[in-house]
């Protein structure tokens, strides 16, 4: 027996699961309507690709910080002494982005993907929490799309290790598919 009858044979055993179809016909329709549904998240779908988007939203009432303040500016006392930089003065949580990337390794090379991108932020008198989940790697430029819609409208960007990790694989993600971004910024 050859090789190529020996892999025929293998893939007949095989169970593949096939993913839905991201042509418009009625029952991908359906089976989005349902997920959508089930799980609260929307599917955005541009040029036969998808990402998923789950929102949430907390009133800043329900923190401590905002307790009895009815017109707090979200400027951080003495941050600058932190830093012991002058920039922090007027460093100010309305202009800062939350975010933090979960990957599918710690190497950042090119084959490290952000499956899923957490992003947060103040919006009015709440708390935004946006969640991008890439469904398969190749929408990745979906994803990224929309990362960078929201990062385009801050000036801070605060993350756990995102100096050293979530940045730069976010930059190197950017440059792999050919995109500009902001992050650069």
């Amino acid at each position: 027996m050859n090789l190529k009858e020996k892999l025929a044979r293998l893939d007949k055993g095989s169970s593949r699961q096939e993913l839905p179809q991201l042509n418009s016909d009625q029952t991908t329709d359906v089976w989005i309507e349902d997920f959508q549904r089930e799980f609260g998240a929307k599917i955005i779908r541009e040029n036969s690709s998808m990402v998923i988007i789950k929102e949430a939203f907390s009133s800043l009432e329900n923190y401590p910080f905002h307790q009895g303040c009815h017109n707090v500016n979200y400027v951080i006392p003495n941050f600058h002494h932190i830093f012991r930089d002058e920039w922090t003065r007027d460093f100010n949580l309305r202009d800062t982005l939350f975010i933090d990337l979960e990957t599918t390794g710690l190497s950042g090379g090119t084959g490290t993907y952000a499956f899923l991108v957490g992003i947060g932020y103040l919006e009015l008198d709440q708390i935004r929490v946006k969640q991008y989940v890439l469904p398969d790697f190749q929408y990745e430029w979906l994803l990224l799309k929309h990362v960078e819609g929201t990062l385009s409208g801050f000036n801070n960007i605060a993350s756990f290790n995102g100096k050293s990790f979530d940045i730069p694989l976010l930059k190197n993600r950017f440059v792999l598919n050919r995109m500009d971004s902001v992050v650069d910024d």
